[in-house]
């Protein structure tokens, strides 16, 4: 018996693999895509991951609050931001830093609510998802809380837990 040595592959081969290297490259190439939202590493500005906000939600008639105090000897800058349900970082909460002087106060909102003074109402459509708040300093005390936006002055509704990083208690 007489076997002959294949010299390469049939011409059917090469036509089939050749899909495959090409989606082989074309994902080679695509950029990767991190995973999104609280997780995401905080800004070089604001090296801290003070708190982690899970309940927080933009309705018609639902609107989340973050308020924070600085209990440090220095100024502090921070932001709150907001993200939904995919970890996309909501509207206008990726937007400038704040700043808050040794013992001042400052209350980040999810929209404009009468009878609450707020420093910042941040433009964000409807959405539940998660919140976080990252500032230069960890010595903040911080409450969230999601209010019934149609009474004046809003209801509380419910406290938001306030998580320190991202572990809670326990894990």
């Amino acid at each position: 018996m007489v076997t002959r040595a294949r010299a390469g592959p049939i011409q059917g081969e090469v036509v089939m693999r050749a899909p495959f290297v090409v989606a082989l490259i074309v994902t080679c190439l695509l950029p990767t895509v991190a995973a999104a939202g609280v997780n995401d590493p905080p800004p070089a500005a604001l090296p801290n991951r003070v708190f982690t906000v899970p309940g927080a939600i933009k309705t018609d008639k639902l609107d989340t609050v973050i308020a924070c105090t600085d209990v440090d000897s220095a100024s502090v800058s921070l932001k709150a931001q907001f993200y939904d349900q995919d970890g996309t970082l909501m509207g206008s909460s990726g937007g400038p830093n704040f700043s808050i002087n040794p013992g001042g106060s400052i209350h980040f909102a999810t929209g404009n609510l009468a009878g609450i003074p707020l420093s910042v109402s941040f433009n964000v459509g409807q959405f539940y998802g998660s919140a976080r708040v990252v500032a230069t300093s960890k010595k903040l005390i911080c409450t969230g809380y999601v209010v019934d936006n149609a009474s004046n002055p809003p209801a509380v509704m419910r406290t938001l837990p306030m998580i320190r990083g991202l572990a809670q208690k326990g894990d």
